[in-house]
């Protein structure tokens, strides 16, 4: 559930979105202000941190199960970092890049 959300608000993103919310009169299609463009920065930067992350996290799910043949309660106990780390380290990386200003 965690990689589908982080798909598909990256896909609205940077797809959907596109140039829509930059500031008006830098692009042909812009139509925001600073605010939104700062907005979408901060989101993007999160989902595309968290996506690869997640694919690790899925990897990993994997691996402990098929490859060392990890039981359900054993796997459930890692559950938790396989969703934490991804958002967190998204997460990160969007409030470093709205803190030294690099959106907008």
């Amino acid at each position: 559930l965690g990689l589908s959300i982080a798909d598909i608000l990256s896909s609205i993103i940077g797809n959907i979105l596109s140039t829509w919310p930059i500031p008006s009169g830098y692009h042909l299609y812009a139509a925001g202000s600073v605010g939104t463009c700062d907005a979408v920065g901060f989101f993007n930067t999160l989902t595309i941190f968290a996506t690869p992350v997640y694919y690790c996290s899925l990897t990993t799910y994997y691996l402990v199960q098929l490859k060392y043949n990890w039981l359900d309660r054993d796997i459930r106990a890692i559950e938790k970092w396989l969703h934490i780390v991804p958002w967190s380290l998204g997460l990160v990386a969007a409030v470093i890049g709205f803190g030294t200003k690099s959106y907008g």
